[in-house]
């Protein structure tokens, strides 16, 4: 199959086309809904939202949520605790009714920012990555220049205008679709999918935002966890690393949510101040005695 080109052009081209229809459907806080019926209406897409993709090897379909605008994420507070919403009739739909013990199931999170509010090229990043063990986080993502994450965000984009915007939602979730794993869905974006060239996801995270991935995992994707990484342009040469922001996760229900590290209690406090002074002590001790030698 012919990989899919999109030049940059009509990228933007899109973007200025769908600007007013999105501005004006676009409501805060829009990741946050009830798993009730609801009336099957055009997606939308606004520069900065981020996608969670639930696609299977063996299922001819996949799962595209918008889970809404990075914002919601970012600079928040230690042990904060949002609640996404409940998509379990929605996977159900796609995957049948044992998804949530289903090994074949992978999911991830991915979005792009490309523009400031005056309208100047920013190109900031957003990626999961699985936790190699539960509470374990993810080696963070390392930051690229300005051009190679512009690479990044064409391949999102082309998700986003190509794939996800203007399509019917779910019955369930305004947000979302079931999208065809051919074409310009979640899943040919990542490894192995029809858009990709090196085997990563949107050629780029190696070898993946998703889960389970290649780290060992129980049964099914409750089993797993996704931390989240903000990726600003670095134009150095280092390549630093990126930003956690926090983790997402879903349970065998279905209800997606997103945790930040807690604030350690007093008690862990005490813990961590009597190791460093044990530590210290220890320092002292083996100094002198080499002092003394």
């Amino acid at each position: 199959m012919q990989k899919l080109q999109i030049t940059d052009s009509i990228l933007i081209q899109m973007k200025i086309k769908n600007f007013a229809l999105t501005a004006a459907l676009v409501l805060a806080g829009t990741a946050f809904f009830q798993q009730t019926a609801t009336a099957q209406t055009p997606v939308v897409y606004t520069d900065g939202d981020l996608f969670m993709g639930f696609r299977s090897s063996t299922a001819t379909n996949d799962y595209l949520w918008d889970i809404g605008q990075f914002s919601q994420f970012t600079n928040l507070a230690a042990g904060t605790h949002l609640a996404l919403g409940n998509i379990s009739a929605d996977l159900t739909t796609v995957f049948g009714v044992n998804w949530a013990s289903n090994n074949n199931i992978q999911w991830g999170s991915a979005g792009t920012h490309d523009f400031d509010s005056s309208g100047n090229q920013i190109v900031n990043l957003y990626a999961t990555k699985a936790e190699p063990t539960l509470g374990t986080l993810a080696s963070p993502w390392l930051r690229q220049s300005t051009s190679n994450q512009g690479f990044t965000s064409s391949r999102i984009e082309t998700l986003a205008f190509f794939g996800f915007f203007g399509n019917t939602s779910t019955a369930n979730n305004p947000n979302a679709i079931i999208q065809p794993t051919l074409g310009t869905s979640w899943a040919s974006f990542q490894p192995g999918g029809a858009n990709t060239t090196g085997g990563t996801s949107f050629d780029t995270w190696n070898p993946t935002v998703e889960a389970p991935g290649n780290v060992p995992f129980g049964t099914g994707i409750p089993t797993t966890r996704l931390d989240l990484f903000e990726i600003l342009p670095d134009n150095g040469g280092l390549n630093p690393p990126s930003t956690y922001l926090g983790t997402f996760s879903i349970d065998s229900l279905g209800n997606v949510s997103f945790d930040t590290l807690p604030i350690p209690e007093p008690s862990t406090y005490a813990l961590l101040i009597a190791g460093g002074l044990l530590a210290l002590f220890v320092a002292r001790r083996q100094r002198k005695s080499n002092i003394n030698a």
